[in-house]
């Protein structure tokens, strides 16, 4: 069993097919309807003349935030399979626009919740469909300081296409198209990543050096737009903090739904542990007799992991054993995820590093992106991605607004299910050396 592609030909046929024109031209329909909608909320006070109005721009945002949802995660997992495909990037660069049109549009929507009275507010959220709101709307209101005049909250979202979103654009155009050269063969970045993790300690050295020399050559793009980003963060804040300024980390924390304080608590006993990552490191470094442990020994194997690769069925099977070991639904949904297409896995010579989890708005489906090539590493990646995955179609039939969640709480799942799967690795073995290996990746991380 190679390791499997996307097979996505029921979301779209192609990037530039006709049902995404169609579907465009659904969304430019429905956002005509918004203006009409919008202008009546800011003439009444009428509690259930205002819930009538609120439910129906909720019901267009969404249509609308389902089908330009739908092309970026299309467009964008294309480009993560091959950088060069310009259709997708075209459908991706469309999809923001449009993104950016609807939050233009809805912006009053927006600053009505974060301005209206409590009293109010308390009152609309009685409104069983409203409530699905509430979470949001709560964390919003928590920075009612920070908002801006309505003019300038739709300039900012207009702008931000290519503004902000430009500049991550082109960083992602870049790992597509980085061909590192290792020992005189140029490959895609994921394939050099991967030789990361290669036993012998000299393709490792090699892999390492060839990615630091590709992206050398791009350190002045790459700077700019690391300033670029930067400058932009810093201005808004800036903008933003008339009244009470917010510091990057505290804007952070709170994009990141995360209180100030279990950051510096959770920082703080990271500092206070350092000490187990050194022990680990000279561990690694005393099992692979190296006296002088470098970068490109971060990622080595453990030595008993020298020979044999493991195979994507093995990998599945193994992960799908464990995940079925907590809850049999769980394990029968990672086989799922391979038989229906939804897992991409197959090393290709344009392909982005990394690994994701990501979902179609609808139908509400799960997508695994990883580069596979039969190390332990890539199984526990699996894993930690379609712990994700499993996150997400848990979620399947809740609103849109409830299935856009926070990385502090998305990586809870993930790492969740890397531990099912170590735990069944050692718990089925009693050969030390297979123990050892598997133990190695909580070095790793430690």
């Amino acid at each position: 069993m190679k390791p499997p592609v996307w097979l996505d030909d029921h979301i779209y046929a192609a990037p530039d097919c006709p049902a995404i024109d169609a579907d465009f031209q659904r969304a430019r329909e429905v956002l005509n309807r918004l203006p009409p909608l919008l202008d009546e909320l800011t003439k009444t006070n009428e509690i259930n003349a205002l819930r009538h109005l609120l439910r129906a721009i909720r019901a267009c945002w969404r249509e609308v935030r389902r089908l330009e949802w739908n092309c970026q995660i299309y467009g964008y997992n294309r480009l993560s399979r091959d950088g060069r495909d310009e259709a997708a990037r075209v459908l991706l660069s469309r999809g923001q626009q449009l993104q950016a049109s609807l939050a233009q549009l809805c912006k009053p929507v927006t600053l009505f919740w974060v301005r209206a009275p409590e009293e109010q507010v308390r009152a609309l959220l009685q409104d069983p469909e409203l409530f699905e709101l509430a979470y949001a709307i709560r964390h919003d209101r928590r920075q009612q300081d920070q908002w801006l005049s309505l003019e300038s909250e739709q300039l900012i979202a207009g702008l931000s296409v290519d503004g902000l979103q430009g500049w991550g654009d082109l960083y992602g155009n870049l790992v597509g198209r980085l061909r590192p050269v290792v020992e005189g063969q140029p490959m895609g970045l994921a394939q050099a990543d991967n030789l990361l993790t290669h036993p012998q300690r000299a393709r490792r050295a090699a892999a390492w050096h060839a990615i630091q020399a590709a992206w050398g050559a791009e350190q002045e793009t790459v700077a700019a737009i690391l300033n670029a980003i930067n400058g932009w963060r810093n201005e808004l804040t800036r903008q933003r903090g008339r009244a009470r300024r917010w510091d990057a980390l505290d804007v952070s924390c709170h994009q990141g739904h995360l209180e100030r304080v279990t950051l510096e608590t959770l920082m703080t006993a990271a500092g206070e542990q350092k000490a187990l990552g050194r022990r680990a490191l000279r561990a690694m470094a005393c099992a692979q007799q190296i006296s002088d442990f470098a970068p490109w020994d971060l990622y080595a194997p453990a030595p008993a992991a020298a020979s044999g690769l493991i195979s994507f069925e093995q990998a599945l099977t193994l992960v799908a054993d464990a995940f079925a070991g907590f809850d049999p639904e769980m394990g029968a949904f990672a086989r799922m995820m391979a038989a229906n297409g939804w897992i991409d896995a197959a090393p290709s010579e344009h392909r982005r590093s990394g690994a994701y989890s990501t979902e179609y708005a609808d139908p509400p489906e799960p997508r695994v992106f990883l580069t596979f090539e039969g190390t332990l590493d890539n199984v526990i990646t699996l894993a930690h991605e379609l712990g994700h995955a499993w996150h997400s179609w848990l979620l399947r039939e809740l609103p849109l607004e409830q299935r856009d969640y926070p990385k502090t709480l998305a990586e809870t799942a993930s790492l969740f299910a890397e531990a099912l799967v170590r735990d069944a690795l050692l718990a089925a073995t009693d050969n030390m050396e297979q123990r050892r290996a598997i133990a190695w990746l909580d070095g790793e991380r430690a």
